[in-house]
């Protein structure tokens, strides 16, 4: 099914992971609005996803979108599909290689880490 970014536990949570897409949506859509340059949750419209306080080693957390705040700003490579953090483009947002049971699905953290070269 490929990985989705997906609040953690059912339902609203401020904290993100990644998950495998589930086939009927829900809290597992997202979508990324280029001009504002927020990555927004479809279930939860008024949240994006925002760079953690304790930094870029931490899980992105859903807040409440912010049109001011830096940390809810990224671009996004559509040739390599990776999202950037907009002070930080050397960064990309990524999902870990292991992954733990999430019910009938499979989880994986989502992180900041330095990004690989990758052809387009």
């Amino acid at each position: 099914l490929g990985w989705c970014i997906d609040t953690k536990g059912r339902g609203f949570s401020e904290v993100l992971h990644a998950h495998s897409c589930k086939p009927f949506g829900g809290d597992v859509q997202f979508s990324y609005n280029s001009k504002k340059r927020h990555i927004r949750s479809v279930e939860f419209s008024d949240r994006c996803l925002t760079i953690s306080s304790s930094g870029y080693s931490g899980p992105p957390g859903l807040l409440k979108c912010d049109p001011n705040l830096v940390s809810q700003k990224f671009t996004y490579d559509s040739q390599r599909g990776q999202f950037h953090p907009f002070k930080k483009p050397e960064l990309c947002l990524v999902v870990a290689s292991t992954s733990r049971s999430a019910g009938p699905f499979m989880a994986r953290k989502l992180y900041f880490e330095k990004c690989e070269i990758m052809e387009p």
